[in-house]
């Protein structure tokens, strides 16, 4: 996969947590061009991203609209939390079930913000999900 330095970018200004937010990230092919950053709605907890799923509804919408096709969801994490909690690995599955049969992957990122970006790849074959740490390339995007 490859994700534009502008995305990479985005991810590194994020806020730090408390509290954890999220967003969509979009593109075509096999390349990572987009992202959208949704700060959630209220959560009991500091450590749980709570997604506006309308607001993240339209904006898939309104990309889809625009040759930008929905690659998938990150959310943020304490330092050093690089890896998914059980609770971020059931999200995703539920979002790759709710997708239509021809999306076959998504991305599920976890950014440490000012630290890392950890990727993680779900895929769909056969009627089964597989959640997999995923290595992408930087590039940098030049628009006309």
């Amino acid at each position: 996969m490859m994700i534009s330095t502008a995305v990479l970018g985005a991810f590194a200004r994020l806020p730090y947590p408390p509290p954890e937010i999220g967003g969509l990230i979009g593109g075509t092919d096999d390349e990572i061009t987009e992202v959208f950053v949704d700060e959630g709605g209220e959560s009991a907890r500091p450590n749980r991203y709570r997604p506006k799923t309308c607001l993240l509804n339209s904006v898939i919408r309104h990309w889809s609209t625009a040759g930008i096709e929905f690659r998938g969801v990150f959310h943020t994490h304490f330092a050093f939390g690089y890896e998914m909690s059980d609770e971020d690995r059931q999200y995703a599955n539920t979002i790759m079930a709710a997708m239509p049969p021809r999306i076959g992957s998504l991305l599920f990122p976890v950014v440490v913000p000012g630290h890392a970006v950890s990727s993680y790849l779900m895929t769909r074959e056969r009627g089964q999900q597989h959640l997999k740490l995923d290595s992408f390339h930087m590039f940098e995007e030049w628009r006309r």
